[in-house]
């Protein structure tokens, strides 16, 4: 199957499922509106099940059809129950708290030592030697 054949048959389960093929490497990744689903697959040819010989460069088995399927309704359960997007707004929350706490702690630092540094100088050891 092509990649658009994946995704015409992925977009019956949700319509908000996108496939995109990687400009650097042989797979494509599948996507619920911009959320990565970490289901990847093939970008050339998928074919219906997982095989030994069906690898990508590294001797990694590549996912089938049939699997992509399966995660992708998996994912798609997962993600329209409200209570996981609770959570995940929750650990989002919490995350954008740590981040803004980390930014002033680096900024105060930052000031600190500006402050020291430019105490430590003497006033003429910026003019260049004679």
């Amino acid at each position: 199957m092509t990649i658009q054949e994946v995704e015409t048959q992925l977009k019956k389960i949700d319509e908000n499922i996108t496939v995109r093929a990687n400009e650097n490497s042989d797979l494509a990744g599948v996507y619920w509106k911009d959320t990565y689903t970490y289901i990847s697959m093939p970008k050339d040819d998928v074919r219906p099940k997982r095989t030994d010989m069906y690898c990508d460069s590294h001797g990694v088995p590549h996912r089938g059809f049939a699997e992509v399927v399966e995660r992708v309704k998996a994912f798609v359960e997962q993600i329209q129950d409200p209570s996981y997007m609770e959570y995940l707004t929750e650990e989002f929350d919490d995350d954008i708290e740590q981040y803004r706490a980390n930014l002033e702690k680096e900024r105060k630092l930052a000031e600190q030592s500006k402050d020291t540094s430019s105490e430590e100088l003497p006033p003429d050891s910026t003019q260049p030697i004679a």
